[in-house]
């Protein structure tokens, strides 16, 4: 399940973290300055995003550093209870989804015939 967490100062200043939980398991992606994130997502349906950048891929970075970020995350919380939490609400939402979904289908279904 993929998600994004942003991390801010009182200054509003922070990082955008772009992440993916499966089975109670974190995966970083991306660890992005927030201004320069705001810039792409207000830019990224132009074809100048492209020349936006980022942040490197996270696996890229030092190994120290990778583990200090995780570090960060757990402790302010980001535990594998939350991450299952996560993962539970997006599969709920998912349900809810699916049946408007099959409802709607169902009603065009039953003016067709």
């Amino acid at each position: 399940m993929p998600f994004t967490l942003t991390l801010t100062t009182k200054s509003g200043t922070g990082l955008v973290w772009e992440c993916e939980t499966a089975e109670q398991e974190l995966t970083i992606f991306k660890v992005s300055k927030l201004e320069d994130y705001q810039l792409y997502m207000k830019h990224r349906a132009v074809e100048e995003k492209d020349k936006i950048y980022l942040a490197p891929c996270f696996l890229n970075l030092g190994d120290k550093l990778q583990e200090d970020f995780y570090n960060l995350l757990t402790s302010l919380g980001i535990s594998r209870e939350l991450l299952g939490y996560i993962e539970k609400s997006a599969d709920e939402k998912e349900q809810k989804l699916y049946i408007k979904w099959l409802e709607k289908v169902n009603g065009v279904v039953n003016e067709i015939c």
